[in-house]
């Protein structure tokens, strides 16, 4: 049942599977189809209400969809039952910077910041002018390209350069590649060789013709000549 048609057929005839329909509204999600997976979602945090994923998928998609309170309202919501839980109150950072709630998303990224180091949060408490000086530069230098574990329901690779993102993410943390595009393919090294054995083939092929062509016409000269 690979299919998404065949898995929402699925879940219309057995609407007590959660299972299925936890695995259709993620491949709705990631097929940014985010109104289907949004109706999945919230009937899945009503059977499902202490699962930390459904949350996060749950507010990531509400943020798709400009829904940026009922976003905020999700992630409280998980907050509260689950207060040191360092992926939702990351996403809530992002959700308040998305929606230009700039102080409050200061306010959050610095208490992720303390909670666990991430170049993430640096970053984006200088991008939102906040003076962080030595600390953040330090914090961003220990961090490295480091990604919170939210675990496998919550993180996607990026299609151009591999690099573990969380779901929430429109752009890739390594590559600032836009997920919404397919990457470009590259040749590789043995396919460059393999060009390059064929183009002096060629050159050499051409360069053997036009020497008979040029041996035979001065061959035609000095005979004519006679």
């Amino acid at each position: 049942m690979a299919d998404v048609e065949e898995i929402r057929a699925y879940v219309e005839s057995h609407p007590d599977d959660h299972k299925q329909r936890w695995r259709l509204a993620k491949k709705l999600y990631k097929a940014w189809d985010y109104r289907s997976a949004l109706e999945h979602l919230q009937q899945l945090r009503e059977v499902w209400p202490d699962q930390v994923p459904v949350l996060r998928y749950l507010a990531a998609t509400c943020y798709r969809l400009g829904k940026y309170d009922d976003a905020e309202s999700e992630l409280k919501r998980g907050l509260a039952d689950y207060p040191q839980e360092y992926s939702l109150l990351e996403q809530l950072a992002k959700v308040y910077e998305g929606g230009g709630k700039t102080d409050q998303a200061i306010e959050t990224w610095t208490q992720v910041l303390e909670l666990k180091p991430s170049k993430t949060a640096a970053e984006a408490l200088e991008r939102l002018g906040m003076a962080m000086g030595t600390m953040a530069s330090t914090t961003a230098d220990n961090a490295g390209q480091e990604m919170s574990s939210h675990g496998d329901d919550t993180v996607i690779s990026c299609p151009h350069c591999g690099e573990s993102n969380d779901v929430f993410s429109k752009r890739c943390v390594r590559c600032h590649g836009d997920f919404g595009k397919e990457s470009e393919e590259i040749e590789g090294p043995e396919e460059q060789q393999s060009h390059t054995g064929v183009a002096g083939l060629v050159f050499l092929v051409s360069f053997l013709l036009i020497s008979g062509i040029a041996a035979g016409v001065f061959y035609w000269i000095t005979q004519s000549g006679q």
